[in-house]
């Protein structure tokens, strides 16, 4: 069944198999690439956009993508749907965990005081597709730096194109149970601050414009 072919083979049962991508390439594995393809055009058109409508359209457009290639895995798992396969859905779902446990891992080994680091991490929630850690700094000016780089660092042990993106620091934070975690998003937070102290800046060089004339009209 060419459809269940993503990633030589392996078996899982006597009926069900996959084959490794360098000896067949599979009709959903060519889609999330030109999908993964499209989101990263998208992402590079953004950062170059210096209209701020344009560069909304594009941020817009790369999380339309993201959404669509996430959704695969869900219309897998979906017994009532266009294309049932469980089979894929149950490898991604295994595929994750393993992928999670090899982040904290990382994350917990290299991230220590015996490393040369401040403070040692520890990886506090991990669910489906994200994982949550604790640096242990006491600021987010402190933490958010070494995140960004932890992402990068850790997308280097997973296998191409699966990459850990830095999204959001929650300041404070916390965490019940599975699922249930409340947080102040400090991204959210810094983005206002920057469109506030944006405007302030505008209003300030208006106002300044608006002196100039004046003193010309004066004069």
């Amino acid at each position: 069944m060419n459809l269940c072919l993503c990633y030589s083979i392996f078996f899982i049962s006597h009926s069900i198999h996959f084959v490794f991508f360098f000896f067949f390439i599979g009709i959903l594995p060519q889609i999330l690439d030109e999908l993964l393809a499209a989101r990263k055009r998208a992402k590079k058109d953004m950062a170059l956009a210096t209209d701020p409508m344009i560069k909304a359209v594009q941020n817009g457009r790369q999380l339309a993508i993201k959404v669509s290639a996430n959704s695969v895995y869900g219309f897998t798992g979906a017994n009532v749907g266009q294309l049932p396969c469980l089979q894929i859905a149950s490898s991604v779902t295994a595929y994750g965990r393993n992928l999670l446990f090899s982040t904290k891992n990382f994350v917990e080994d290299k991230y220590t005081i015996a490393n040369g680091y401040k403070y040692n991490a520890e990886v506090i929630y991990g669910d489906t597709d994200s994982v949550m850690v604790n640096f242990g700094f006491p600021t987010v000016a402190e933490a958010m730096p070494l995140a960004q780089i932890a992402a990068a660092e850790i997308s280097e042990i997973f296998p191409n194109p699966i990459k850990l993106e830095f999204e959001k620091v929650y300041y404070p934070y916390l965490l019940m149970n599975k699922k249930r975690y409340a947080g102040m998003i400090m991204m959210m937070i810094m983005m206002m601050i920057l469109i506030i102290m944006m405007m302030m800046m505008m209003l300030i060089i208006i106002i300044m414009m608006m002196f100039y004339r004046f003193i010309m009209d004066k004069s």
